[in-house]
């Protein structure tokens, strides 16, 4: 296909295929920022922050979908204090104490001090007195059940790397010692690339579910951010060597304009030459599902020049295979270490 009907489909994909969002054409400006923060359920001032369960807060709430009234925001600071959980210790596990989270890995990416989260209160919900006293950890009903089984979770996350990641970026090498986990869940990811090659990361997560997501990621020494995954992202541009999402990212974009801007925002914070990798994406159905969704996305590749390393389509699971738009898509691409050329879309 020649060069410059290459770039038409490009600028038509990107600037004319838009039916949900119109009055987007034109704008020069990011207007879909948030120029105010979102309220916190009602406290009291100068006393103790509710202790209740995040998901009962619409602020968090608001954060994880990244819009609200079409804007993507962030939690507004309160002046109350927040609760410590019930004999707080960062002192590690010992035998024979009753860690839901014991594992027989003996650091602290691995088993980190139950005492350090309020398992008690804000997650009492997800720990049964039988599930304490026969199994040792909590069940959980969700797409993480193995999250807070350490040993268990180190050896999937093992699994997962050798498998999807090192085949395809030179993890080994020092090209790579900076990741951002968009979707880092308890933080497993990281946790296995500084334990097993010495990448630090950062990890974008929040406490999904009512689930410790964070707060696991904080007791295990790792660093989580509950930000808007959709909104401008607290970095300067080049700031990771590479971009990681998994079963998350891109699926919670729901318009044209929150796509878009998800994936340039991407482009910002990696560094020129870095990489974006994103597996098992499930595109948000009311973009119009899989097949406008990479129509969009290949658009975005071609402007952006990023470089394809891999690129792959699977059945969503728990779909008909033979549904096309019910496809799950995941990809690898590398980010040029220049763009010379690079001029306005029109």
């Amino acid at each position: 296909m020649p060069h410059r009907l290459r770039w038409a489909i490009a600028v038509y994909l990107l600037r004319f295929h838009d039916s949900t969002d119109a009055a987007y054409h034109g704008h020069a400006s990011d207007h879909y920022s948030c120029s105010t923060s979102i309220r916190h359920e009602e406290y009291q001032q100068f006393a103790k922050c509710p202790a209740l369960p995040k998901n009962n807060d619409p602020a968090y709430q608001a954060i994880y979908s990244g819009v609200q009234g079409s804007k993507a925001c962030q939690l507004s600071i309160r002046t109350c204090v927040e609760p410590v959980p019930e004999g707080f210790s960062m002192h590690p596990y010992t035998a024979g104490s009753r860690n839901p989270l014991a594992s027989a890995n003996s650091t602290r990416l691995w088993n980190p001090p139950a005492m350090a989260i309020d398992w008690e209160v804000r997650f009492a919900a997800w720990r049964t007195r039988s599930d304490q006293e026969t199994q040792g950890f909590p069940q959980f009903p969700n797409d993480c059940a193995s999250c807070f089984r350490f040993e268990e979770d180190r050896q999937s996350w093992i699994g997962y790397v050798h498998e999807s990641v090192l085949p395809h970026v030179p993890l080994k090498s020092q090209l790579l010692r900076t990741v951002l986990d968009v979707g880092a869940g308890a933080g497993g990811l990281l946790a296995v690339l500084q334990e097993e090659f010495g990448v630090k990361g950062v990890g974008i997560t929040r406490d999904n579910d009512n689930l410790p997501f964070a707060e696991t990621m904080a007791a295990r020494g790792l660093i989580g951010l509950e930000i808007s995954i959709l909104g401008r992202l607290p970095f300067a541009a080049g700031a990771f060597d590479m971009i990681h999402s998994r079963l998350s990212g891109p699926r919670f974009a729901a318009d044209n304009r929150t796509f878009d801007q998800f994936f340039f925002e991407w482009d910002r914070v990696v560094r020129p030459g870095g990489w974006l990798m994103c597996n098992l994406w499930i595109p948000n159905l009311k973009m119009g599902g899989t097949i406008v969704a990479k129509e969009r996305f290949m658009a975005i590749v071609s402007r952006l020049r990023w470089q394809f390393i891999y690129y792959r389509e699977s059945p969503r699971v728990g779909s008909d295979p033979t549904e096309s738009s019910e496809r799950t898509l995941s990809f690898c691409v590398q980010k040029p270490a220049s763009r010379p050329s690079l001029g306005p879309l029109d």
